[in-house]
């Protein structure tokens, strides 16, 4: 696991979808944060700019991640493509 993917996703949701004061981890499920789907293309487009990748398209909706964690894992496997 990577900590540094997991703390960028964890401070771009926190950016996008105005959640600093909730706590955060890998185990942290996505729709307990309740975000809505704009938000989470805000945050999608937000992680390809930064990290410089491009989502697949069956990967570009929420619904595709339980936790925090799977989103990490998928940024992962992204990464090690580029």
């Amino acid at each position: 696991m990577n900590t540094n993917v997991i703390d960028f996703v964890v401070e771009t949701i926190k950016k996008f979808h105005n959640k600093s004061e909730i706590e955060m981890n890998k185990n942290t499920k996505l729709d307990s944060l309740a975000i809505d789907s704009i938000s989470f293309i805000r945050i999608i487009v937000e992680i390809e700019e930064t990290l410089n990748i491009q989502f697949d398209d069956d990967f570009l909706m929420i619904e595709q991640y339980k936790t925090i964690g799977d989103l990490e894992e998928y940024l992962a496997r992204k990464i090690d493509e580029a």
